[in-house]
Order: C-alpha cells, then sequence, then structure tokens
C-alpha cells in the first residue's frame, strides 16, 4: 500500500488479506439488507496526504477497507449482486496536474495495488453509475460529505429507481449512512490497529516528555505547541492529530482552547492536551503541571482529586461492563472531591441527580479512539449501555474546571483547570493504559517540568 510521509507503522506493512476481511464484512452485511451498494466518495481536494484536514471521515473509511491512501478515489462493494463486488475509480492520468500534485497511478496500478476486480477512471463515474447500483436496494453512501458530483449521481438515479422500477423487486429504496455498516466494524481494534494505536501513544509519551522538559515561566503557550507537535513528527508521526491544547491558567477553563497565544505565567498550571497520528491512527494524552515545576496546595488538592476519578475510572475498564460505569466510577469520586474541596454539599446521589458536578466537570469521561481521535460507535446497543469488550479503545479523561468567573467555585479555585487523560485498549482479562509511562503522581509530574 503507498505509505504516507513519515508514518512508522507503514500502512504498506498492512497485509493485503486484513483489507479483503474487511471487505468481506461488509459484503455479508449489504447482502443481510437484501443487497446493496457501498460508496464510499471523499471530497477531492489539493494539499498533502499529511494534512489532518484531508484525512478525516470518508477518505479514512477508504483506508479502512482497501489500505489505498490516493487522492480522488471513490470505492463500490457490491453486496448480494450479480457481477463484481469490489470496484474502485480513480482520478484519470493528467500531465498538467501531476506536474502540480505528483504522479497518478492508472487504474491497472490500482487494481493491481488495493486488488479490486474492477478499476476505472472516475471520468466514466456517470456512464457506469446505472449499472453498479442496478437492483440494489440500498445504497450506503454520505450525502453532503463534500463529493457534490457523487451526491447528484447518487440522487439521480434513486430518482430514475423510482420512476421506472416503483414497487418491483431489485428497485432502489433509500440511501443510508455508511456508518450503519462500518461503525460497529470499527469499534472492536485488530491486531494491525492496536498496534498503530500502541505507536501513537509511545510517540506522544515521548513527545509530552521532550515538550514538558521546555516549560517554564514565561514561555508562550505556542512554544509549547511547537515543541510537542515537532517531536510527534520528528518521532515520525504524519502530524498532529487534532489541533493541540496548550492553555495555561485561566485558559484550561475553555475545554477546546486552542488559541495557545498567551505566556506562562509562574503560578500557573499547563494543560497540556495532543497527540500525534501514526499510520493514520490517533493519539490522544493530557497531562496538567505546574509550570514553575511545584503545585501549590490549593493546585494539588484539586489535581489529586483528578488523578482519585482516573484511578476509580480506569479500574471500571473491564470487558463486561459497562461502558457507562466508566463513567459514573470517575463521577462519584470527582464528587467526593468536590465535597471535600468545600465546592458541594449534600450526597453524591442528589448531586447525579441534579446534575450539580457539571459546572466543573460538563464532559463526558471517554470516547472511542481510532482511525479518528472520536471514533465512530454507539455508545448504547439496544437501548441499553454497551458492554465493554476486548480490543475496544477508548480514553479516560477525569477534569475539573472552575472558570474565573464561575460564582459557585470558591475564590481561591476560580481560574484552575485540571485535566488527566489516558489511551487505555480494553484486553481480555482487563486493561491496558498505553500512555502509563507518562507519569501522572504529583511528585513524578512536577519532575517533568523544566527538566530539559
Amino acid at each position: 500500500m503507498s505509505p504516507l510521509p513519515g508514518s512508522t507503522l507503514g500502512v504498506e506493512e498492512i497485509p493485503r488479506e486484513v483489507f479483503r476481511e474487511r471487505r468481506n464484512q461488509v459484503l455479508r452485511l449489504l447482502e443481510e439488507w437484501g443487497g446493496g451498494v457501498l460508496i464510499l466518495a471523499p471530497p477531492v481536494g489539493g494539499g498533502s496526504p499529511s494534512l489532518r484536514a484531508s484525512w478525516t471521515g470518508t477518505r479514512k473509511e477508504l483506508f479502512y477497507l482497501t489500505g489505498w491512501t490516493g487522492k480522488g478515489a471513490v470505492l463500490f462493494l457490491r453486496g448480494g449482486l450479480e457481477g463484481p463486488s469490489f470496484v474502485m475509480a480513480v482520478p484519470p492520468r493528467d500531465p498538467r496536474e501531476e506536474r502540480w500534485d505528483g504522479p497518478r497511478p492508472d487504474p491497472a496500478e490500482v487494481a493491481q495495488e488495493v486488488g479490486a476486480e474492477e478499476v476505472f477512471p472516475t471520468t466514466e463515474l456517470e456512464r457506469r453509475i446505472p449499472f453498479l447500483l442496478g437492483k440494489g436496494r440500498w445504497v450506503f453512501y454520505r450525502l453532503g460529505s463534500g463529493a457534490e458530483k457523487m451526491d447528484r449521481l447518487v440522487l439521480d438515479e434513486l430518482a430514475r429507481s423510482r420512476t421506472r422500477l416503483s414497487r418491483k423487486a431489485g428497485s432502489l429504496r433509500g440511501v443510508v449512512d455508511p456508518g450503519e455498516l462500518l461503525d460497529e466494524l470499527r469499534l472492536r481494534k485488530d491486531p494491525w490497529e492496536q498496534e498503530a494505536l500502541r505507536r501513537a501513544a509511545d510517540l506522544g509519551v515521548r513527545a509530552f516528555r521532550e515538550a514538558l522538559a521546555r516549560v517554564r515561566p514565561g514561555v508562550g503557550e505556542w512554544e509549547v505547541e511547537a515543541w510537542l507537535e515537532a517531536a510527534f513528527r520528528i518521532g515520525g508521526a504524519s502530524g498532529p492529530a487534532f489541533p493541540t491544547i496548550a492553555a495555561g491558567g485561566a485558559n484550561a477553563c475553555v475545554l477546546h482552547y486552542s488559541a495557545n497565544a498567551s505566556r506562562l505565567g509562574e503560578g500557573d498550571l499547563l494543560l497540556l492536551d495532543g497527540g500525534p497520528e501514526v499510520g493514520l491512527y490517533s493519539g490522544d494524552l493530557t497531562r496538567t503541571v505546574p509550570v514553575g515545576g511545584h503545585f501549590t496546595p490549593t493546585q494539588r488538592a484539586v489535581y489529586e482529586v483528578v488523578l482519585a476519578a482516573r484511578e476509580a475510572a480506569l479500574g471500571a475498564v473491564r470487558p463486561g461492563n459497562r461502558v457507562a460505569a466508566v463513567h459514573e466510577a470517575c463521577l462519584k469520586e470527582l464528587i467526593r472531591g468536590l465535597r471535600h474541596l468545600k465546592v458541594l454539599k449534600g450526597s453524591t446521589f442528589r448531586a447525579i441527580v441534579d446534575r450539580a458536578y457539571e459546572p466543573f466537570f460538563p464532559h463526558q469521561t471517554s470516547h472511542w479512539l481510532g482511525l479518528e481521535v472520536h471514533d465512530p460507535g454507539d455508545y448504547e446497543k439496544d437501548g441499553k449501555p454497551r458492554e465493554l469488550e476486548p480490543g475496544m479503545v477508548l480514553t479516560v479523561e477525569p477534569g475539573l474546571y472552575f472558570p474565573p468567573d464561575l460564582p459557585a467555585a470558591p475564590p481561591e479555585l476560580r481560574g484552575l483547570g485540571v485535566r488527566v487523560e489516558d489511551m487505555v485498549l480494553v484486553t481480555p482479562d482487563g486493561r491496558e493504559v498505553r500512555s502509563a509511562d507518562l507519569p501522572t503522581a504529583p511528585e513524578e509530574v512536577e519532575r517533568l517540568v523544566g527538566a530539559g
């Protein structure tokens, strides 16, 4: 497979059989739907594939099923239908465009690379769509994802089918989002995906250590961002998996702060949230450290509450336990700590029912992690909270935030924001904290700062 620049886990290392089995699972699901076609048509745009903006959503789904990393390709998987089951369209050779964007493979080369039964130029899409969708009951396609030409072709074919074949067997019935088929498959990571995520975690740990070692009063948040992301790239990542958060002082109370435009002060905490993208898989780590090298008593008290919630949440990660139980374990420990900090009163039950904790902890404890930093996958199944299974990868990220203008917080806590986040793999007998080598104990965290 075509490697990405700087990938430490080159996608070309993944055996073709891995992608074939993923496609076979989709084809079986299409048959269960009575016959249908999955279409993945990423938007066409310029820029290096190492730029994350060009690698989200549909394009990563196409990689997941084919291993193909080239731009402009369209995938067709046809399940339960006569004719080829694995077809792709790719941009035709064009010397003028290749002069700017680099050489393109011809259809025969693509077919050889990915094992497709048929590959044709995208200039032939309009002519071939009626056959490719013919006799299919459902089209699994993401309308409005930026591939305007394909939107039009799919909708035109749906209209023609309803006009000519209405109520007949084999007529096209509707358009369904591809996530209906793919999200469940992507939720459980195979060994190749687990390895990519392990490398992302390992690189994230090394990069955090390098960046935090240069933190001291007076440096800019933007400098910390640059040090971290440079370490990602030098270490072999294709770039950051998402915009880095380097939030000093009260900026840490803004959950998705990414301006990174302030200087760090002597008494500040720095909340650093970032992750590398390795082989297209996303790392995601957060640590909160004292800029001056030592927590104040108040800062340490808040930090230790968050740390206790982390331990409680990690203890709930195991096969068969509900993913919601991870959040519940975290929440109970945070509420206990908020009572100790004189922020909340009353019982834990009442605090949960009244959501009294929400001004200080407004987000969930976990999200799925994989090709996307917020990987798809339902958190409930059949109306019930989903149970964790081996191969699932999720974050555990408790936090407490006390914005300066929050009257419910005691004055000494206002302006403090603390979050600790780890990458966790569900194993057959429990969990593996992939980012465990990045310290969380207060004394060890203090030693990370300014060590360089």
